[in-house]
């Protein structure tokens, strides 16, 4: 799960930046980027979640292993 929460923020999280610096707003303040990081974490699981249904028709099933070992899921059954 870690590794979905980096992903998300190392993709999401300049865009984020772009926009604002776009905007003219100034992201230095500690607050703002940790709005920032907040917020690109959430865009990115949002992506990620939004994708699933798209991967279990590929039989692509992009859960974290851990995640899928508790639940006794794989990705030729994931129901």
């Amino acid at each position: 799960m870690d590794f979905l929460v980096q992903l998300a923020e190392e993709s999401q999280g300049p865009l984020l930046a772009l926009q604002l610096e776009l905007m003219r707003c100034e992201i230095s303040n500690e607050h703002m980027e940790k709005v920032v990081t907040y917020l690109a974490r959430s865009i990115g699981i949002v992506h990620y979640i939004r994708r699933i249904p798209y991967g279990l028709r590929n039989y692509r099933f992009f859960i974290p292993i851990d995640l899928m070992s508790k639940y006794n899921l794989n990705s030729r059954n994931p129901v």
